[in-house]
């Protein structure tokens, strides 16, 4: 696996906690990746290993992006690639372990191969217990708290989990990258747990501050990593506002999200959450967004309008086509 990696020099590391996330189908409003990019900023961990993504992606649907560099630099084009970047700190907040964080982005193509790759690395780092984050859309208000799903088959962090609120999942379908490294980690005898928060699958808005803030706030306590998130969690409420004063514009989504509203205080269960929430992924344009809260601003009000608008409408949409059948032309 050593031609795929691309690596500085491996650091010397030890009961290595392993945290990381993956852009694509298990990011909805790149809550996850904004999570994790956010708390190895904060953290000041370095990068050490990237995947060649040669292998794993057909670029012409995960394309690779063109950007100017700084004037600085010279101000020349530059192509980057789509990348799976691990970063690591020696020893973190006085716990006498090692951490690594890996944002990356689902591969298209090779999974298995792909996590042969990602557990090589973690072989070689020492990683003794591996966290998966994850974001969902569902049909679940933004007025309300940021559900939570997780578990493990350790009891610490299943007691752990449980403990801030996340609910067990009965899911059963398609998976993605974050699903198969899960399984992958109990056949390779890691402690392991799998952390996602639910998004309104109605607000394609990106990052969703609110989802961020609670995952970090879950990371940061369950795993004792010493964040300040008062600028996240200040973003996360600021963003909330920002989406209920859109709502409240228009009377059509505020009655929406009033049934929204109305389902998730009788019934929080968030199991059953049906295909078209997760096949509503696709026909969002999210732009991937900077980790760090002070790069990015919130949305404006009438931005979030058309957006709701347009979510609502594939909605109403979908709900009018008729049924497929074998008789459907």
């Amino acid at each position: 696996m050593a031609d795929v990696i691309r690596v500085s020099d491996w650091p010397r590391l030890y009961d290595t906690l392993l945290i990381a996330s993956f852009s694509g189908w298990n990011d909805a409003a790149d809550a996850a990746t904004t999570a994790v990019g956010h708390l190895s900023e904060r953290l000041l961990t370095e990068p050490f290993a990237t995947i060649d993504p040669e292998d794993f992606y057909v670029f012409t649907d995960t394309r690779p992006m063109t950007r100017l560099k700084s004037e600085a630099d010279g101000g020349q084009r530059e192509i980057v690639w789509p990348t799976n970047q691990f970063s690591f700190l020696p020893e973190f907040a006085g716990q006498n372990r090692s951490l690594i964080t890996l944002v990356g982005v689902e591969p298209d193509l090779k999974w298995r191969t792909f996590s042969d790759v990602f557990f090589d690395i973690c072989k070689r780092c020492n990683v003794s217990e591996v966290i998966l984050v994850g974001s969902l859309l569902a049909p679940v208000p933004h007025t309300r708290p940021v559900p939570l799903t997780g578990y493990s088959s350790d009891p610490e962090i299943e007691s752990r989990l449980r403990a801030f609120g996340a609910t067990s999942s009965r899911y059963e379908g398609p998976t993605g990258m974050v699903g198969l490294l899960t399984a992958r980690c109990q056949q390779e005898g890691l402690k392991y747990g799998s952390l996602w928060g639910a998004a309104p699958s109605y607000l394609s808005a990106s990052p969703n501050w609110k989802v961020t803030s609670r995952l970090l706030s879950v990371l940061n306590e369950g795993w004792k990593l010493n964040l300040e998130l008062d600028v996240v969690q200040s973003l996360g409420m600021s963003f909330e506002a920002k989406v209920s004063e859109a709502v409240g514009n228009q009377e059509d989504v505020a009655a929406f999200v009033r049934d929204l509203e109305e389902h998730y205080d009788n019934d929080d269960d968030l199991d059953d959450d049906d295909d078209d929430d997760e096949d509503s992924l696709d026909e969002m344009d999210i732009p991937r967004r900077s980790p760090n809260p002070e790069d990015n601003e919130l949305p404006n009000a009438q931005l979030l309008i058309q957006e709701l608008e347009k979510q609502l409408n594939l909605r109403r949409d979908r709900d009018d086509d008729p049924p497929k059948g074998p008789n459907r032309q």
